[in-house]
Order: structure tokens, then C-alpha cells, then sequence
């Protein structure tokens, strides 16, 4: 069954003032294949947008305005563009919750997406562990987002994941310019610390998106319960009280604070997004607190 992303031509719109920031690259946004202000020989026209208020005029296509009184500013191509890659969890836990995370994973990745593609970075999409469909190839320009947009419908939470060895198989590949977005619960017994410095020791600038459900912040249940892992099926039979409780948002709060910690200290970008957040607050304010989006 497809995801329902439910995302308007609106958002997108809005989202197109909005650059990635790369750590690697540099504290400014890189031009790369964006609004270029320079002129050298490695410099040529690649694309235009909307013009927005704001916007540099030096750079607006008087002839365009003259045929359909449009304002439109064109975009140019240097050689140092931005490689956005997008690694989403689609292990059997991102199936659980209402949105469930696997939906709120996807209607993210199509919003920095959609942004990265705006400024004509490339942009290739993968679902983790990655031994089903092959990534979304790299993609350039706006028109481009359709073909993500129908990647990310298809993705199916299944299966386990360990992602040390995942991620290290994505990134054996050399990495120039790259940014990887890892979307995930990071809900492996073998950790993931590995896998995400592998990335970094191959050039990747990293960002760790955390999901989280409201049913996992503050579960509701009580009395005598059977509970399943839907990954590996292993049972477990719990009796709900609040001391219990107590000790399951305890674990919960290590296992992100310890997250985080390990972000900080590897140069990455770290958020912790729950599932019901709107979309909008996630990106025009969660992501550019963290520096990954200006």
C-alpha cells in the first residue's frame, strides 16, 4: 500500500528561500549549482525559479519577463555543488504509530528534497538496509521531485535492520560535497555509532533524524501484557505499573541523550522529531536551530 504523504503544491513553494547547510563545506551556504554570484569559467546557466522578494536582481531573466511578464532569477552551475543523500529507515519499527514513522520519515525526505532540488544540488534517495529496491539515482531541478515523491510512496516498513553494516555499505562508495540525512527510529540492539562514523571517515557530512511516536514518549496500557518485537518476534510478558514506567522513559531519554552526545562529539547535526510535529514547524524551525537548513 502506497504512503499517504498528503503534502501541497503550497509547501513546496515555501520551502524555496530555504539552503541546506553542509559542516564539511563550510559554515556559509556553498554555491554549488545554486544562485551563483560569480562569473569564472566554470560557470554556466542551469535552471531558473520563481523570483521571491528578496531575491538579488542582478540575477532576474528580463527576457523571460518580456514573453510572459514573469519574474524569474536564473540559476547557474558551479563545480562544487552539494550532493544531498537521503537514507531512510525502513525496518519493521518504523511501521508503528499514528502517523506511523515510516510516513513522517518520507514526507520529510521529499521537503529537503525538494529543497536541495530548488537549488539544483543532486539529490539520491535509499532505502536502509538497501537490499530490496536500488537507490533513487542522483537527480537535479525541481521537476525532479515527482520522481521522489514516487520513490517514497513505494517505501514498505519490513524486516530488521542493523545499521552499522548498512550504512557502511552506502558509504564504500567516494563520497565529494556530501550530505547524508539518516532518518530513523535508531532502534538497533547493536548500536549504530559505527556505521555513522564510518560515514563521516568517508567524507560524509552527517545529520541524524530521530523519530519518535507519542505512543513510545508516554505508552497507555495496563495490567498484565504479552509484548511482541515486530522486528525479531521475540515476547516478553510485562506487568504495567509506574515504576515501570518510570524505568521504560528513563532507557528512552539515555538512548537519545546518548545520540546526541555522539552527534555533538562527531561533528554531526542531531534532532529529535516527534511523528505528530507539523511538517512545517519540523523544517522552517526545528531543522534551522540545528544549523542544517538557512
Amino acid at each position: 500500500m502506497a504512503l499517504e504523504l498528503g503534502l501541497e503544491p503550497n509547501f513546496f513553494r515555501r520551502l524555496e528561500r530555504l539552503t541546506l547547510l553542509s559542516r564539511r563545506l563550510g559554515a556559509a551556504p556553498q554555491k554549488g549549482i545554486r544562485q551563483s554570484r560569480s562569473h569564472g569559467a566554470s560557470v554556466e546557466f542551469a535552471d531558473f525559479r520563481d523570483y521571491l522578494p528578496g531575491d538579488d536582481t542582478r540575477f532576474l531573466d528580463w527576457n523571460a519577463y518580456a514573453r510572459l511578464e514573469k519574474l524569474f532569477i536564473k540559476l547557474f552551475h558551479e563545480e562544487a555543488s552539494l550532493n544531498l543523500h537521503l537514507l531512510i529507515d525502513t525496518s519493521a519499527s518504523m511501521g508503528f504509530g499514528e502517523p506511523g514513522k515510516l510516513t513522517a520519515a518520507a514526507r520529510m525526505a521529499a521537503a529537503l528534497a525538494y529543497i536541495a532540488l530548488a537549488r539544483l544540488d543532486a539529490v539520491t534517495v535509499a532505502a536502509l538496509p538497501g537490499a530490496g529496491a536500488p537507490p533513487l539515482s542522483p537527480r537535479r531541478g525541481r521537476r525532479q521531485i515527482h520522481a521522489v515523491l514516487r520513490f517514497l510512496r513505494d517505501l514498505e516498513a519490513h524486516g530488521t535492520l542493523n545499521l552499522t553494516p548498512a550504512l557502511r555499505r552506502y558509504g564504500s562508495h567516494p563520497a565529494q560535497n556530501a550530505l547524508a540525512v539518516v532518518i530513523s527510529d535508531f532502534l538497533d540492539p547493536d548500536g549504530c555509532s559505527e556505521g555513522l562514523a564510518y560515514l563521516r571517515h568517508r567524507k560524509f557530512d552527517v545529520v541524524m533524524l530521530h523519530l519518535l511516536t507519542p505512543e513510545e514518549l508516554n505508552p497507555r496500557f495496563g495490567g498484565d501484557r504479552l509484548l511482541a518485537d515486530v522486528e525479531t518476534g521475540t515476547e516478553l510478558d510485562v506487568t504495567a505499573s509506574p515504576r515501570l514506567f518510570r524505568r521504560y522513559q528513563a532507557a528512552l531519554r539515555e538512548h537519545g541523550d546518548g545520540l546526541e552526545e555522539f552527534a555533538r562529539r562527531h561533528g554531526m547535526a542531531y534532532a529529535r522529531v516527534v511523528t505528530t510535529t507539523p511538517l512545517e514547524e519540523v523544517v522552517l524551525t526545528c531543522l534551522r536551530q540545528r544549523r542544517v537548513l538557512t
